[in-house]
């Protein structure tokens, strides 16, 4: 749903509902058909119900400008750990309002304001363990509208903000304690706008050093 980057405060608490505050600054694809900075803040909470099943909810919201409308997004997600190594977890997405609505458009009916993502994923890079791994793979169904910002850009390579369906395939390394690499694969088109039919590929790497 959202990787955001840019500048924020985050309060973790609670020990039963692990809950994670925010707000800041961050990069969003929304403002200006471009990515620029919005203000962003939200909540999300995580509740086991026991060793293996696991649900995760959130709130985003996006303040409006002179150009768009504010946007609140909510999730819900159920995730299972299998063993050790191997865990799923799906995600559904509804936003208040869909990307016709957020610009003051007259709806056309072809802009969604919901979407899922799924991640099945193995084993799992400890940040503090230089050499420990894993990888995953995600499938994404979702509407612009639930889109703040992805962390690979790939909304940037349509015309519109279309929303994506597809894949992505990754790997995760730690090459020092607080320094860990990511290489993934993206095979993504357009969901929303049937007039359009956009498509893109993309191998995307990062580096992340953790204070």
């Amino acid at each position: 749903m959202a990787d955001l980057t840019g500048d924020a405060l985050k309060v973790d608490f609670g020990n039963k509902v692990k809950t994670t505050a925010f707000a800041g600054r961050f990069d969003s694809f929304m403002y200006e058909e471009g990515n620029d900075k919005a203000t962003v803040y939200g909540l999300v909470a995580n509740y086991p119900f026991n060793d293996k099943l696991y649900t995760e909810i959130g709130f985003y919201a996006q303040e409006g400008t002179d150009n768009i409308k504010e946007q609140k997004i909510y999730t819900l997600g159920l995730g299972y750990k299998f063993d050790k190594n191997v865990s799923l977890y799906g995600e559904y997405q509804k936003a208040s309002k869909d990307m016709d609505e957020v610009y003051g458009y007259p709806s056309r009916g072809d802009f969604g304001d919901h979407g899922w993502a799924a991640t099945l994923s193995y084993k799992g890079a400890n940040i503090a363990k230089k050499g420990s791994w894993g990888t995953y793979v995600t499938y994404y169904d979702q509407s612009a509208a639930v889109i703040l910002d992805s962390i690979s850009e790939m909304e940037d390579y349509f015309a519109y903000q279309e929303g994506m369906k597809g894949y992505e395939i990754g790997v995760d390394y730690v090459l020092a304690k607080n320094i860990l690499a990511n290489v993934s694969y993206f095979d993504i088109d357009n969901k929303d706008y049937s007039d359009d039919d956009d498509s893109a590929k993309m191998l995307w790497s990062t580096v992340t050093f953790t204070f």
